[in-house]
Parts: structure tokens; C-alpha cells; sequence
């Protein structure tokens, strides 16, 4: 693959995996998403369903891309949470979760130059159960986004 340009506008999409309740799996959010890269330095933002909904500020985006390979972090501007029917609220007295993505570019055939990544993202973190028990826990899914040119 020759030379790609990562910087700019991508437009994608999650998909939330087994991981996940069942009323909420498969379920689809939108983002677009903004780059720069300097020496393989990734730094941008997010706009998705979730920050539109809430009113949020964009996400931030740091992470590497290097050997067609993509690993980054998403921040939101504070702790979302989400119920088992999928309701979403912000809580901005707490720090929000790292949102880890790793993921792999891909050139469509037949359409030169047109480039996406698709991959995997996860939360992993603990809490604590009713009955005193620490517990270690790992939820996510699969996004795929595309350049916009």
C-alpha cells in the first residue's frame, strides 16, 4: 500500500458485541471523527450520537498509528453511563472511562485511494459487587470508519 494520508475527517460507526445485555447488542452509534498524525503521533476529536445527545463536547483521541495499524484512546468529557435499555447520561462530577481502540486500514478495491480502518474497541475496568467482592470486567464491540474526502 503506498503512502496514506490518515489526517482529516473519517465518518463511522460502533457496533456494541456480546458483551453487552442483549437489549443492547448489535446496537449502531455514529461518530465522525477528526485526525492529525506527526510522527505517528494520533491526537484528534469525536463527535458521536452520544455527545450530540448529551450536549457534550467532542471526545478526545490519542493514540498511534504506525504499520497500517491503528491503536488509540477515546475520552469523553466526563463518565457516561448507560442502563440495560439503553438510556445514556452523563455524569460530569466523575472522570470518564478511556475508550481503547485498536484497529486495521484497508483499501477498497477497484476505488483508488479510498481507505477505511474496521476493528475492535473495549472498556475494561472494575467495580465492586453486593456482596463486597471486587470485580474485574471488559464490555465493547467493533467499529469500522471511512475517509471522507
Amino acid at each position: 500500500m503506498s503512502e496514506v494520508a490518515i489526517e482529516g475527517t473519517w465518518k463511522g460507526k460502533i457496533t456494541y458485541g456480546k458483551t453487552y445485555p442483549p437489549s443492547y447488542r448489535n446496537k449502531v452509534t455514529g461518530f465522525i471523527m477528526d485526525l492529525t498524525l506527526n510522527d505517528k503521533i494520533l491526537k484528534g476529536t469525536c463527535e458521536d450520537d452520544i455527545t450530540k445527545k448529551l450536549l457534550l463536547r467532542p471526545a478526545v483521541i490519542e493514540g498511534v498509528f504506525s504499520n497500517y495499524t491503528l491503536h488509540f484512546v477515546k475520552i469523553y468529557p466526563c463518565l457516561i453511563l448507560s442502563d440495560d435499555q439503553g438510556n445514556v447520561q452523563a455524569d460530569p462530577s466523575k472522570p470518564a472511562q478511556a475508550i481503547q481502540y485498536n484497529g486495521s486500514l484497508y483499501m477498497k478495491y477497484f476505488l483508488f485511494g479510498k481507505v477505511y480502518f474496521k476493528g475492535y474497541w473495549d472498556i475494561s475496568g472494575f467495580y465492586t459487587d453486593s456482596n463486597g467482592v471486587n470485580r474485574a470486567y471488559t464490555i465493547g464491540g467493533k467499529f469500522r470508519m471511512d475517509k471522507v474526502d
